[in-house]
């Protein structure tokens, strides 16, 4: 089976796992020896909307160059939220960048950027968000416009989609 076949096939078995709805969209390119995939899956949770989409470069010879998949959860707000966690680095230590959440492990291994600091103190102090955080290496943010709250993550693998909608729900608990 071609690499391309393989990857419609695993997005086609997630897409059945959460319940959520389907489309392939096909890029040509001009001139390019290559098509762009976008597999997105749409799926209603939590009085939002779950988006999990990816980028695929497909190649003359039906090889793949994958982007990192993004699972996106989109819900109505009234206020202007933002957040950013990453794993701290060198310069984050020596400049001590981020808030102070009042647990130490957070805090050691942890930055975060956020203009509520409460909010995002309590929830990470649920057990599998705070698991979450300090055993993965993702991209995550929170950003409000227009009233619209956006969750997204960026991840390695389409695989880690189930433990993220299980965070998604932690969080919004």
């Amino acid at each position: 089976m071609s690499n391309i076949l393989i990857i419609r096939k695993d997005w086609e078995d997630l897409s059945k796992k959460i319940n959520g709805k389907l489309k392939f969209k096909e890029i040509v390119q001009a001139n390019v020896d290559s098509v762009i995939l976008k597999p997105i899956i749409c799926k209603e949770i939590n009085n939002g909307t779950l988006i999990i989409t990816q980028t695929i470069f497909i190649g003359n010879k039906n090889d793949a160059d994958l982007l990192s998949p993004t699972v996106t959860n989109k819900t109505k707000t009234n206020r202007d939220l933002s957040v950013v966690i990453w794993k701290k680095g060198f310069w984050d230590r020596i400049l001590r960048t981020g808030i102070k959440t009042g647990d130490s492990e957070i805090d050691s291994k942890l930055c975060i950027l956020t203009n509520y600091p409460h909010d995002v103190s309590r929830f990470l102090r649920k057990e599998s968000v705070k698991s979450f955080f300090l055993n993965r290496n993702y991209s995550f943010n929170i950003a409000t416009e227009n009233e619209e709250l956006f969750m997204n993550f960026k991840i390695v693998s389409i695989s880690e989609v189930i433990k993220i909608i299980e965070v998604i729900n932690d969080i919004l608990d």
